[in-house]
């Protein structure tokens, strides 16, 4: 489809290998061992927002470069310096402020939590 309609393949393929577009991407790591027992979606999700990949309002223009992966799971094992997420910035002051913000969005416990089932009957 891509070909189709004249898109550069090559490019396309370059840029999808890469592992990140943005200009800096810093980890937020574990302090230390056991399991993810909260992991706050709503910060997460004001912290992507605040980086500009996301908007406030209906005329904000999107980074699609910034943002955050990796991001580790309720009741998911975590080792001492484990990434819990990492941050996808478009400079070094924005993603020291959002690796700052997301360290209260994980929680670790030393016994797994109990998880809610996705699906309920």
């Amino acid at each position: 489809m891509l070909a189709a309609q004249g898109a550069d393949l090559k490019a396309f393929n370059k840029k999808l290998s890469l592992d990140s577009n943005a200009p800096v991407v810093v980890e937020l790591k574990s302090t230390r061992a056991g399991f993810i027992s909260k992991c706050d979606a709503r910060i997460i999700g004001e912290v992507v927002r605040d980086l500009g990949g996301g908007r406030l309002t209906k005329d904000s223009q999107i980074n699609y470069d910034v943002g955050a992966d990796k991001i580790a799971k309720p009741s998911e094992r975590v080792e001492k310096n484990s990434v819990l997420a990492r941050v996808h910035a478009a400079s070094h002051t924005q993603a020291r402020d959002a690796i700052s913000r997301l360290k209260p969005a994980f929680e670790i416990s030393t016994m797994p939590p109990k998880v809610a089932p996705l699906i309920t009957k």
